[in-house]
């Protein structure tokens, strides 16, 4: 797994608990990053932005590495394009159940 030095970290505000990793090693590691708190950086791809029943905004995108993509929720409607390079911290799941759907290889940013 590929680490971040501290500098950027430092930069970054990361100095919490989170697990430093990219969307390649979540997936080929996913058991390890399950219900952890993680941070990944990426490319952005195949943004979709929603409403729900309640009229709460959120997005949803892929982050990804080469080929190798985690899916990203994330509350509201933040600025954000395909193809720039994104930073994200939020809890992976390896499948999350809401309601009957269900969502693999997610990554849920807090609020």
């Amino acid at each position: 797994m590929k680490a971040l030095p501290p500098l950027v970290l430092a930069s970054l505000g990361l100095a919490g608990p989170q697990m430093i990793a990219t969307p390649a090693d979540l997936l080929a590691h996913a058991p390890r990053f399950d219900g952890k708190m993680v941070t990944t950086a990426g490319t952005v791809k195949g943004i979709q932005r929603r409403v729900m029943r309640n009229g709460n905004a959120f997005t949803l995108f892929d982050l990804c590495e080469e080929t190798r993509c985690v899916h990203v929720f994330e509350y509201g409607t933040p600025s954000i394009a395909d193809g720039q390079t994104r930073t994200v911290t939020g809890t992976f799941f390896i499948e999350k159940r809401v309601g009957s759907a269900v969502y693999r290889d997610q990554i849920d940013v807090p609020r």
